[in-house]
């Protein structure tokens, strides 16, 4: 008789052949299946974004961090990696109107518009992983999504084991890069019809992320109608 993998049984046979439980052995359950670990990645999440005195403060913005902190200290178990992007511009990038773009100056490298929350610091003293990701460094290029540049793609195929999966990214200057280690994306930041779109866009491109957005961890301009539309074009999970 085979017996279920999951279940540690030990039978004696009696002198009538029938199988019977040896009730001094220890029944163990079966275990329920380990959560998949979870890759946290919050765009922007800057003071020229996040505060209102900021050059270019996104309605809502510093309302984010509450509901980010209360997500992740939830799920510290099964957070792996947590990924700070990062508006790092220069003062001549061409995407400022005094240099014929579209925006206000706002988060150059060095200043405190460019600085993260206190958020960063305390998910640094919770262990978990935690990397930056500087975008918007090369001053001819506008970069709103994070994740445009893949360096590095390669998988094997799914039944080959060990899978091996290598998703690096790397900004336009080469100076700043990081590995995705996990499938499953939560993603949040400033500002949903920008950046943060913009962001999930690049990783749909290059791997098949399980992609879920923490709606109250997302500011934007135009109230969410951009995010939305895109969340259920793509039918990623709302959280």
């Amino acid at each position: 008789m085979q017996t279920n993998k999951n279940y540690k049984k030990n039978f004696v046979r009696k002198n009538n052949g029938v199988k019977k439980y040896n009730n001094d052995k220890k029944f163990d359950k079966p275990k329920s299946p380990k959560e998949p670990d979870i890759t946290v990645i919050i765009v922007d999440d800057q003071d020229d974004f996040s505060q209102p005195d900021g050059a270019l403060y996104v309605p809502g913005g510093e309302k984010i961090d509450a509901h980010i902190d209360n997500y992740v200290s939830k799920n510290c178990s099964r957070i792996t990696q947590i990924i700070w992007t990062r508006d790092a511009h220069k003062d001549k990038d061409k995407s400022f109107e005094v240099n014929g773009g579209t925006w206000p100056i706002h988060c150059v490298d060095g200043t405190q518009g460019a600085a993260l929350p206190a958020l960063y610091n305390k998910f640094l003293k919770m262990g978990i992983k935690t990397e930056i990701f500087n975008k918007g460094t090369e001053p001819n290029h506008e970069e709103y999504g994070a994740f445009e540049n893949c360096a590095t793609f390669h998988h094997l195929h799914p039944n080959d084991k060990p899978q091996i999966k290598n998703c690096y990214f790397k900004n336009f200057d080469g100076t700043s890069g990081c590995r995705i280690i996990n499938d499953n994306i939560v993603i949040c930041g400033i500002a949903g019809d920008y950046c943060v779109k913009e962001t999930i866009k690049n990783l749909l491109k290059h791997w098949r992320f399980n992609i879920s957005v923490l709606m109250d961890g997302v500011a934007s301009i135009d109230g969410g109608t951009a995010l939305n539309e895109l969340i259920e074009e793509k039918n990623l999970k709302k959280i």
